[in-house]
């Protein structure tokens, strides 16, 4: 063993740091429209970083922001039924502790989760224009949001929680819309793209402070996503991704960097299955 350590040592230095199982690969939600480029670099032989502590949110990052579009256009909306769109706000008085806001909130979905265990939303925190935090997302599993009796007790459970004993509160406090119809997913599109706007349209989506997190999901359980990834060779892979450069640059009005879709976190765009076969299909046969 003793001989053999220092040629032992020179072939750990050599292939330290070097990449094995690199491949390409796409990912898709069925049943939704977000397709994923991942350009899967693979596992290195480098000393694994001590652990770091976890930042602090200080605004709705362009990251955070992507990862909320992609869940929500990544829902199988067909399999889940029609969302209640829902609004949460405070009344006139209000903390100015992020803490209390998340523990109202929190404290409104345990409790409305007890009597529908079937209930799942999304949730996005944002400040209205007076500052104060306001709730809104996406719901399922709570029927009866549809009635005006489901409604009422919207606006009592959220009354209560808060505790602001102010009936224009009350009366005010709550808003519930149900999304349905023939052309429901362009509305649900629509509003999720609503939920996950950022600094634009001269308005401004953080708070002037660290909140915490900006939006999450609850009852993920019974949230209907899944996801399926198919390896492509190089060649397909480069030309699917130059179609979706393109077909963003188209929808942005904007020119992409090239080195877009190099890293891990790779190339994602608003896209059906369906369209997605048909464009690996069609560089299938041209390979």
């Amino acid at each position: 063993m003793g001989r053999n350590l220092p040629r032992i040592i020179n072939f750990c230095q050599e292939v330290s740091g070097r990449q094995y199982g690199s491949k390409k690969s796409v990912k898709w939600a069925v049943g939704g429209r977000c397709v994923e480029l991942k350009h899967h670099k693979g596992a290195t032989m480098e000393p694994r970083e001590k652990y770091k502590p976890r930042e602090i949110v200080k605004t709705f990052s362009r990251q955070s922001r992507n990862n909320l579009l992609k869940m929500l256009l990544s829902i199988d909306y067909d399999a889940m039924g029609p969302p209640v769109f829902f609004t949460l706000t405070y009344p006139g008085e209000y903390s100015e502790d992020p803490k209390s806001w998340k523990r109202d909130f929190h404290s409104w979905v345990t409790r409305i989760a007890y009597k529908h265990p079937e209930l799942c939303l999304i949730w996005r925190l944002e400040p209205q224009k007076r500052g104060a935090p306001h709730f809104s997302g996406f719901l399922w599993g709570w029927d009866e949001l549809s009635t005006s009796e489901g409604r009422e007790e919207l606006s009592r459970t959220w009354y209560e929680v808060v505790g602001s004993g102010d009936k224009k509160h009350l009366r005010a406090g709550t808003q519930a819309i149900l999304v349905s119809g023939p052309d429901r997913r362009r509305q649900i599109f629509y509003l999720a793209k609503y939920q996950s706007k950022d600094k634009t349209g001269n308005k401004e989506e953080f708070f002037p402070y660290p909140v915490g997190r900006y939006w999450g999901v609850c009852g993920r359980r019974n949230l209907k996503i899944k996801k399926e990834v198919a390896d492509l060779s190089a060649p397909i892979w480069y030309k699917v991704r130059r179609a979706m450069r393109k077909a963003l640059e188209k929808k942005t009005h904007t020119r992409l960097k090239s080195s877009l879709g190099q890293s891990e976190n790779g190339l994602w765009l608003e896209m059906s299955e369906k369209d997605l076969f048909r464009l690996l299909d069609l560089y299938e046969e041209d390979s």
